[in-house]
């Protein structure tokens, strides 16, 4: 990779073209040079010359897919303790809460 100072850039690990998306699982770091270099490869190929950069990139990319299930679990855990005071408790999803952000025209804070 290009060791010269540049604005860093988040590439998707599998290009949205090659059906990527923009999870944060997806996503890893990059110079602008390397980021037009890689293009729409898949970063095995991209990296096949440098495999001890590309087990970390994959490595890194699992890492946030541990923080969810922690999250989840967390989540779960509070709810099923939130029903057992007898109060009237509800859950919605990520799907919900999309729907309602658009139908009444809220932007998404990141």
């Amino acid at each position: 990779m290009n060791k010269s100072i540049a604005t860093p850039k988040e590439p998707h690990i599998l290009a949205k073209p090659r059906v990527g998306t923009d999870r944060v699982s997806n996503l890893t770091l990059a110079c602008h040079p390397c980021n037009q270099k890689k293009g729409n490869q898949p970063i095995e190929k991209f990296l096949k010359h440098k495999p001890s950069i590309l087990r970390q990139v994959l490595a890194q990319a699992k890492a946030p897919l541990k923080d969810a299930a922690a999250v989840n679990s967390t989540r779960w855990k509070l709810y099923q303790s939130l029903q057992e005071t007898g109060l009237p408790v509800s859950v919605g999803t990520g799907g919900r809460t999309k729907f309602n952000r658009v139908k009444y025209g809220y932007n998404y804070a990141a």
